[in-house]
């Protein structure tokens, strides 16, 4: 069986990674303005609207951003062959990176993601 890796071990490679964070619009508690609590009867109790946290989230969504780090070696190459697919990883300044995270140059990372503007730069 002949397995071709993309990369090899000794190469430079940037490495991209996507993350995902949730963003929430957050306004403040119009019942108990912010402290979480309503005095009733004279009885200190949780707020019913916010639940005691004092503010509601009106909405939220998930957006993702992707960090390029600079090039590092790759120091071995790591391939699993099971009956249903080959799985290769490649160890890159300690960590276990799947080929899909890899890419030899800028111009290959900005040719691969073109349709997002999802790309922005950075170092580890």
């Amino acid at each position: 069986m002949e397995i071709n890796t993309k990369y090899e071990m000794g190469q430079k490679v940037y490495r991209v990674v996507e993350r995902f964070q949730r963003i929430e619009n957050i306004q403040t508690c119009d019942i108990c303005f912010g402290t979480g609590s309503i005095n009733y009867k004279g009885y200190g109790c949780q707020c019913p609207k916010c639940l005691g946290k004092g503010n509601i989230v009106l909405n939220s969504e998930e957006v993702s951003f992707r960090r390029v780090y600079e090039p590092k070696e790759i120091t071995s190459v790591r391939v699993t062959v099971s009956d249903k697919d080959i799985n290769i990883r490649y160890r890159v300044d300690g960590e276990v990176v799947p080929e899909k995270e890899l890419f030899l140059t800028m111009e290959e990372i900005v040719e691969h993601f073109k349709e997002d503007e999802l790309v922005c730069g950075g170092q580890k």
